[in-house]
């Protein structure tokens, strides 16, 4: 059986979105063979988000990404990267 866990992760200190909303978020991270790609802000945060993610996948290294434009377009570097199921592959296809 898989292990569920709280995550405790910074927050984006200074940056807000659309109705001046803070829409960015350290969560939103991909793991991979090896690595942890995570969204950085360059705030005063991404450092703290950065070591938290570490310590969350020991053995990993945590790489950090400009995410402000990944953001702005509707995502993160997790949202981005997610599979298109096959029925949809086919349908967008025609």
């Amino acid at each position: 059986m898989k292990k569920v866990t709280k995550a405790t992760i910074a927050a984006v200190a200074a940056e807000t979105g659309h109705l001046n909303l803070t829409n960015y978020s350290y969560i939103n991270h991909l793991v991979t063979n090896g690595r942890v790609i995570n969204c950085s802000f360059d705030d005063p945060n991404d450092q703290q988000a950065a070591g938290i993610l570490a310590a969350d996948y020991p053995g990993r290294q945590v790489v950090g990404v400009d995410a402000r434009e990944l953001f702005a377009r509707g995502g993160g570097i997790h949202c981005l990267t997610q599979q298109l199921p096959a029925a949809a592959r086919e349908q967008a296809a025609s």
